[in-house]
């Protein structure tokens, strides 16, 4: 690449914020390998305007980045990216990490910023770069969004070009509500050089990392489009039709904290669907009543012969509250599903900690090594909208040499199935799927590696995404 050729690329990652492998590897990709092209390339990322940095340790979302920035410290030094990035702390108005001093030099003379997922709003510095690049990674879902909430309308107007996962939206045959904007295909990129492959076991698990369920169900035009849940069901007995074992990495869930609220008449439910975005979380003050809370007695720590406990500590006398009043009371807590996973179990499956699995980039990739292959079904509002989404986990697995098994969102016909990747639409055609990849196991082992290669290489996929950013003149084919 020469020197007319070579951009300066802001990608706007999600590492500090949520500092797990699977997230990490998403945005961390699009850097990778536009470095890897002799891009000049710069991570950066915004606390945004909400409480947004979730520590693992502890299981808190607040507004310190303490945990976060150490693992981020470590993952870019890992990579070769060590003195390539900064974070925007909002609370503080300050930015922070070794590049902290150079962000306003480097958004004054960038050519290029990605906002992966739409992660991020579009600051004062970022709205100077001329090729601002909006990369929906959650087709319909964002599309209903940018109709119905003000604010993420407004965010996508601050770009200046629209992709999207949904690679089928441009061809006009998918059933994605429409916003306006013109959507272009593209998918994740795979930083090839940082996913070895092994040898697989057939007899291993076939596995995956999912959340049951990510945010609240979206209805448009009389249509429903939900999350993995509602895909699930029709799939539940599936590990009684297989021989191979199937393991489900499940978000975490605490069943005994959950089961005596419900007892005791409180109302639950899911806090990060309450405050999944700024505007979410209004809507869900707005349809309360009011506010009933507690206090955290302290973070957990002791001094002086006192012991400064969480809100869990604060909360037992007040158990049996909702047998003293007519209020509905209800607690948005963060995710549980006992009821869910003892479902799952007693059909079959073998659960285990989706946290545990993603720890960091590199346990992440343990874990995809240590599975025969992935089987995975899509969320409702994929497989509803047809819209073509294929998943940068399952991106992954294919990296790994390990085969695929998903949910047919609409991808047939995008990408080559039947080798490596196997699509299904229904209960016998995925118990099918998983007995042709234990029978010819190493035939598709390599046949994933190869379509990783084929339609995943950061060097196919990032060129084609940059040229038609910048207008270049190539305009045929997909990423």
């Amino acid at each position: 690449m020469d020197a007319i050729e070579r951009l300066r690329i802001v990608v706007l990652t999600y590492v500090v914020g949520f500092p797990l492998g699977g997230m990490t590897w998403h945005s961390l990709q699009y850097a990778l390998g536009l470095a890897d092209l002799g891009h000049d390339v710069w991570a950066l990322e915004d606390a945004n305007d909400w409480d947004n940095c979730y520590d693992p340790t502890t299981g808190e979302v607040s507004t310190d980045p303490a945990y976060g920035l150490r693992y981020a410290t470590d993952v870019y030094d890992r990579v070769g990216l060590g003195d390539r990035w900064a974070y925007y702390r909002t609370d503080a108005d300050t930015w922070l990490g070794p590049a902290a001093d150079r962000v306003l030099d480097i958004c004054a003379n960038a050519d290029v910023v990605l906002n992966i997922a739409s992660m991020h709003p579009m600051r004062p510095w970022l709205l100077q770069i001329p090729h601002r690049v909006q990369i929906d990674t959650d087709p319909a879902f964002t599309q209903i969004r940018n109709l119905t909430q003000p604010g993420f309308g407004a965010l996508a107007a601050q770009h200046t070009a629209h992709f999207s996962f949904g690679e089928r939206i441009a061809l006009g045959d998918a059933a994605v509500p429409d916003d306006g904007i013109a959507w272009l295909p593209t998918r994740q990129p795979v930083h090839l050089p940082a996913w070895s492959v092994t040898p697989g076991d057939a007899h291993a698990r076939f596995t995956t990392v999912m959340q049951w369920d990510s945010y609240a169900t979206r209805e448009w035009g009389g249509v429903t489009y939900g999350m993995k849940s509602a895909s699930f069901t029709p799939y539940l007995d599936l590990p009684k039709q297989v021989e191979a074992p199937l393991e489900l990495a499940l978000g975490r869930y605490e069943r005994s904290a959950a089961d005596r609220l419900a007892a005791a008449g409180w109302v639950l439910s899911d806090a990060q669907l309450a405050t999944w975005d700024p505007w979410v979380y209004q809507d869900y003050i707005r349809g309360s009543a009011a506010e009933f809370s507690v206090a955290k007695q302290g973070y957990a720590a002791e001094w002086g012969g006192l012991t400064y406990g969480m809100k869990s500590a604060s909360f037992t006398p007040y158990l049996d509250l909702p047998d003293h009043v007519d209020a509905s009371l209800e607690l948005a807590l963060g995710r549980y599903d006992g009821g869910t996973a003892d479902r799952l179990a007693a059909a079959g499956w073998i659960l285990s900690d989706a946290q545990a699995a993603t720890w960091d980039p590199w346990v992440y990739q343990d874990y995809i090594r240590g599975s025969a292959a992935e089987f995975s079904v899509a969320k409702h509002g994929y497989v509803t909208s047809r819209c073509g989404w294929f998943s940068e986990r399952s991106a992954g697995y294919l990296a790994s040499g390990r085969p695929v098994v998903v949910q047919d969102t609409g991808f047939e016909g995008i990408l080559p199935t039947g080798a490596g990747l196997l699509a299904f639409d229904s209960p016998d055609e995925a118990a099918a799927a998983i007995d042709e990849v234990r029978a010819r196991y190493a035939d598709h082992s390599r046949a994933a590696r190869d379509l990783a290669e084929e339609c995943f290489d950061a060097r196919r996929v990032l060129p084609h995404l940059i040229a038609r950013i910048t207008g270049a003149s190539r305009r045929d084919g997909q990423t």
